[in-house]
């Protein structure tokens, strides 16, 4: 199985849950959603006010004025998506099981409409159709909350309403867009193949297929809504993913979703294809209307800190040049950012970015003046050093390489492609079978390698492969783990643990709510760590932090929480990543000229829970 594609096919499928694009209602049938329907989005606009959920607060709603500074807080946490339909707004309440309120547009009035999980909802003249999450069918209520009536019962996703022309929605069991009756009646199929996303507009409905093991990329397509005249309008590109789609008069809008958002506008004959976000930009939500465009834009930086261990003080070093950690860890053994890593500062350019193996460094270990590091090179990882007063690197040796420890003049590493412990010499000479063994991470102490053996526990043997037994075995184990003295120090099932090098008083120090994710040192009697302190949403979204403790477990500390990504302990200072993220709700022409920041400044946090 494609466990990445299973992945972003699995976000691609919570986003369209959230279907993004409410359009202003009118008593006349609106261009954008083929009749009087509003459908449910993050943000909207009307002719005084943009409506938004604001990720700096929990996303709670708030409303900011198109022509003062007024930002004023109508509801809080928690309450994408929502739909704006005259004087009430519709949301769902994240922390009451998604049931359907209303609240007023003024923020004087909050009703509860229904006790369903509700997603995909649609907005009508007297009834609001949506989706219960809990059994797949789909239900409408009328707008005062009164007879609940469930129209279809069957598993599916995704609802598109128009209510002179039936409602829209995609198949749970075979992804084909299906077609019924505002009553319910006259089920119809109308596609073939698994789609994400669609819109209809004019008798259409327009759509993105989903690729497949034999066609790795998505397609839009639109369709007559009786099925016939399929016809293709725009071929993807390989591992490029297509969300947020919206029609609007003669023209698709959507983005790409992959490492470039790119934003995105065709005509609905398939010509004319154009990008309309700039180089650089991220975007993840937008809404098409009469007025322009309305989108939530995204610049990541990425900043290199450190922290000292002992007055847990922050510095900023200076911006890095890309996102990935990875990136980091190769600027921070070529750009000589610190003198207490001994480097030259007269024998780089920070601006110069044509160094090798950049963005490909891991698992980077310092040894006096040698620092040695995994270069990912294709489905590899092979292992370099370099003297970080001549930073030269040298090819020590190749392979699949997930761990290593260097020991004297002698390197253990654990090849994953052959499931092999060896040892070398560091200058590449006297390769060695240690033994047979998967090892995830492992670490060397006097003559002894202690290694996660196929995250099942922690394995002991001989640096010859001899006298080999697990210390602990457990069904969940943590890859990473630490030593100190004659203790080994290692988190499992939300806690860290400690147990001596031989076997012997294994306990738990302290219980911890999302469970440890790195052990970075150990100094002066304490354990720094990092761990995450949300898992809501997908794991790139996931805040963690830097703590310390005593080596008994008592007098936890706080050093850093934010979004950041350790990379290498020197002397006394960890240094890591911190992420930022500049997002600003810009509304645009529909070509995206003329961008103006209606809402500035918005800080990331995480998504709501249960999303």
């Amino acid at each position: 199985m494609n466990y990445k594609r299973l992945g972003m096919l699995t976000l691609a499928f919570i986003m369209f849950l959230s279907i993004s694009g409410c359009n202003k209602k009118t008593t006349e049938p609106s261009a954008a959603s083929g009749e009087y329907i509003v459908h449910q989005g993050y943000f909207f606009e009307d002719s005084e006010w943009i409506y938004y959920c604001n990720p700096d607060d929990g996303y709670a709603l708030y409303k900011r004025s198109l022509n003062s500074s007024d930002n004023i807080k109508l509801m809080e946490r928690d309450l994408w998506p929502f739909c704006v339909d005259g004087e009430w707004i519709y949301t769902r309440e994240v922390h009451d099981n998604f049931s359907i309120y209303r609240i007023k547009t003024d923020g004087s009035v909050k009703e509860k409409l229904n006790n369903d999980a509700s997603s995909s909802i649609n907005v009508g003249k007297e009834w609001i159709y949506y989706m219960n999450s809990t059994n797949g069918g789909i239900y409408k209520v009328k707008k005062d909350g009164t007879s609940r009536t469930k129209l279809l019962d069957e598993a599916a996703f995704g609802i598109y309403v128009t209510e002179e022309d039936g409602l829209y929605y995609i198949n749970q069991r075979d992804g084909s867009i299906y077609r019924i009756e505002i009553d319910g009646s006259n089920k119809a199929k109308i596609t073939n193949g698994a789609s994400s996303f669609f819109s209809v507009s004019e008798g259409w409905v327009y759509y993105v297929l989903n690729g497949t093991s034999e066609v790795n990329y998505e397609r839009i397509y639109k369709i007559r809504k009786d099925g016939t005249e399929n016809t293709l309008l725009v071929e993807g590109k390989p591992n490029e993913y297509l969300s947020d789609f919206k029609v609007f008069g003669n023209y698709i809008y959507y983005h790409t979703f992959n490492s470039n958002d790119f934003m995105y506008k065709v005509k609905t004959d398939g010509t004319e294809r154009a990008r309309i976000s700039v180089e650089g930009e991220h975007i993840d939500t937008m809404n098409v209307s009469k007025d322009g465009l309305l989108f939530k834009s995204m610049f990541y930086n990425s900043i290199l800190c450190k922290v000292d261990m002992n007055s847990k003080s922050e510095a900023i070093i200076d911006k890095a040049p890309a996102y990935d950690t990875r990136l980091l860890a190769e600027w921070l053994l070529y750009k000589n950012l610190d003198n207490s890593l001994g480097l030259n500062a007269d024998k780089a350019d920070s601006s110069d970015n044509n160094e090798p193996f950049m963005g490909c460094i891991s698992e980077v270990k310092l040894h006096g003046t040698t620092a040695y590091f995994l270069v990912k090179s294709g489905d590899h990882s092979n292992l370099y050093k370099l003297n970080l007063s001549n930073p030269e690197p040298k090819l020590i040796t190749e392979g699949k390489i997930v761990s290593y420890d260097v020991a004297g003049d002698l390197i253990y590493y654990s090849d994953s492609s052959i499931h092999t412990i060896y040892s070398i010499k560091s200058d590449g000479t006297g390769k060695k079978e240690v033994a047979k063994k998967a090892g995830d991470y492992l670490l060397v102490r006097d003559d002894w390698i202690y290694l996660t053996y196929n995250n099942t526990g922690i394995y002991r043997m001989k640096t010859n492969g001899s006298d080999g037994d697990f210390l602990v075995q457990s069904s969940w184990m943590n890859s990473t783990f630490a030593i100190y003295d004659d203790w080994i120090y290692y988190p499992e099932d939300g806690g860290l643990f400690r147990i001596k090098t031989d076997g012997a008083e294994n306990a738990k120090l302290f219980d911890i709510e999302y469970g440890i994710h790195n052990i970075l040192s150990i100094k002066d009697g304490r354990i720094y760590y990092e761990n995450r302190i949300s898992d809501v949403g997908p794991s790139y979204n996931w805040l963690s932090g830097l703590y310390s403790v005593k080596l008994d477990g008592t007098e936890r500390q706080t050093l850093i929480e934010g979004t950041i990504s350790p990379l290498v302990v020197v002397d006394d200072y960890i240094y890591y990543s911190k992420i930022l993220r500049d997002i600003n709700i810009i509304k645009a022409n529909h070509d995206g000229t003329e961008r103006k920041i209606v809402v500035p400044d918005l800080k990331w946090n995480n998504p709501p829970g249960g999303a």
